[in-house]
């Protein structure tokens, strides 16, 4: 704990700019995090000014244990804030995905299809061709990494396909009779 209020001390003149430091040479993610501990740091000692509320939190040990509860809830609301982002990015996934295998385009209803039964037909005659070839003594066997490449799209294809099905399982089994 001293190490990082040591450190806030040092940076105390600096506090306001933080933030557009973090977009300058960072992300817009660390930017708002950075945000975000500076609006906590002002609610907890009652300013408007970044310097002064770090200076004040710097010098009461309350305070500062506030300032540390107030992070933890912000750290979790920001969890929170992410983990419904990817649910939403999953979710888009799903329906882009069942848009198309119910498109009225024939083309794109057999697309991801065909390009799943060619990735295995490419992956498996490369298996057996090159470990048949060791065999018979040329070569040293199917490369591990070439094989997990080629069988990528169809695994993705079967992963989604059979992901909507376990997960659907998985409601319908913790659903209340």
């Amino acid at each position: 704990m001293l190490p990082i209020i040591a450190l806030a001390a040092k940076l105390l003149p600096l506090a306001s700019a933080i933030p557009e430091v973090m977009r300058a040479f960072g992300s817009d993610k660390s930017a708002d995090a950075a945000e975000a501990v500076i609006g906590v740091a002002k609610r907890v000692a009652g300013t408007d000014d970044p310097t002064l509320a770090t200076h004040k939190i710097i010098n009461d040990p309350a305070l500062q244990l506030q300032f540390q509860q107030m992070l933890s809830t912000e750290r979790l609301r920001f969890r929170e804030m992410e983990l419904q982002d990817q649910q939403h990015a999953h979710e888009q996934q799903q329906t882009t995905i069942r848009t198309g295998d119910t498109s009225a385009d024939e083309y794109v209803r057999h697309t991801r299809p065909l390009m799943a039964r060619q990735s295995w037909y490419a992956s498996m005659a490369f298996i057996v061709g090159f470990e048949a070839a060791q065999v018979l003594g040329h070569g040293t066997g199917a490369s591990m990494e070439l094989a997990v490449v080629l069988l990528a799209p169809a695994a993705a294809y079967f992963g989604f396909r059979t992901g909507d099905k376990f997960a659907e399982a998985w409601r319908q089994r913790a659903a209340p009779r």
